[in-house]
């Protein structure tokens, strides 16, 4: 896996970029793509941006069947998927305009349990991922989280516990169905400082939804030391750092 600098002349983006055996980045769109867009790209059209996010989705799609938290990934889920983050485009529009200055946090699950005795479904961390998940805590603690959220399954719980027991904070939960109301919730809302922790796929997501354009694809497989850091001025996304820990 190739790790190269990254950059992008319409959003401030600061850290790296993944690419794996195949030669497909994480980073979905050059800039000659994004700036081809116009305003098509923005976020407050909101169509265009849940339209392209339904368009990267049936592509990532194989011929028949994903597997994702350990269950069936399959067509109609990605079409109800979709359906919502055509809404959020519509629904985040206004919101950015309306929002003060905020700093949001995306992370990936650390590394889970893959050995013969676990559960398959919903595996526990592995020592290694409980050791970067303590990595997070530190990391973290210098963005003040005051909102914490995760999908319910034990490894993304259990890779935002030591921060959130170390902050005093209760850990929020969502569903992949959810995430365009999480966005939308977030958005509104008048805390500044939120953690959210995802999955390989989840994560590069809500980055594209919260900048309002597609910039990244799915992390790969075997990556989990990057986090996304996203600051907001006035609502305005005023830069993206993709740093690893």
């Amino acid at each position: 896996m190739a790790r190269q600098e990254l950059t992008d002349t319409n959003t401030q983006i600061v850290g790296w970029q993944f690419t794996d055996a195949s030669g497909l980045s994480s980073r979905g769109f050059s800039n000659e793509e994004l700036d081809g867009l116009g305003n098509r790209g923005e976020v407050r059209n909101g169509l265009w941006v849940g339209s392209c996010l339904l368009t990267c989705l049936l592509d990532s799609l194989n011929a028949d069947i994903r597997k994702f938290a350990g269950m069936k990934w399959n067509l109609k889920t990605t079409l109800i998927l979709a359906a919502a983050l055509i809404t959020t485009g519509f629904l985040c529009g206004g919101l950015h305009a309306q929002s003060a200055n905020k700093t949001i946090v995306l992370v990936r699950h650390s590394e889970k349990d893959i050995s013969p005795e676990a559960d398959k479904r919903d595996p526990d961390l592995s020592a290694e991922g409980r050791q970067r998940a303590m990595r997070l805590k530190e990391i973290a603690k210098r963005y003040k989280p005051h909102e914490i959220f995760s999908t319910d399954f034990k490894r993304t719980r259990q890779t935002v516990e030591p921060i959130a027991s170390q902050r005093k904070k209760e850990i929020q939960l969502y569903t992949v169905a959810e995430q365009a109301e999480l966005v939308k919730k977030i958005m509104a809302s008048d805390t500044d400082h939120n953690l959210i922790v995802g999955h390989s796929n989840t994560i590069p997501l809500l980055a594209n939804l919260f900048a309002g354009k597609l910039i990244f694809r799915e992390l790969p497989e075997s990556e989990y030391g990057v986090f996304w850091v996203l600051h907001f001025k006035k609502g305005a996304l005023q830069r993206i750092e993709v740093i690893p820990y």
